[in-house]
């Protein structure tokens, strides 16, 4: 039975740029969970890979942050703030159903121009 683990684009990214930060073989394959054997294959192709140098904290290329923004602003927009811990979780959900589809359509569409902002 085979047990090859088949390795992300964004594996083979971390791949590539641990081996060039000098990393051994063995702490490289562990770094993204596979066997010595893949790490090498992986390698041995490193020249077609190419290596994306995020920038350090980059929450705008998370959408999911987007979306924390609009929850919160509707959770700061309540007349009454909540109490406790249960209370926030109750006014996230009830801002979680009411938020139109639309919102969620939008903000990922947004990401292809924000991305191509940072990369390009």
């Amino acid at each position: 039975m085979d047990k090859r683990k088949d390795v992300s684009d964004f594996d083979k990214g971390q791949i590539v740029k641990a081996r060039r930060l000098g990393q051994s073989i063995s702490k490289t394959a562990a770094l993204v969970g596979c066997s010595s054997g893949l790490f090498q294959q992986v390698e041995e192709h490193q020249n077609e890979l190419k290596v994306l140098t995020l920038p350090p904290n980059s929450p705008d290329l998370n959408p999911v942050e987007h979306l924390w923004d609009v929850l919160d602003k509707q959770v700061r927009s309540m007349e009454a703030p909540p109490r406790n811990l249960q209370d926030i979780k109750d006014l996230l959900l009830m801002c979680w159903c009411q938020t139109p589809q639309h919102t969620f359509r939008d903000l990922l569409g947004s990401m292809d121009l924000v991305v191509r902002a940072v990369f390009v």
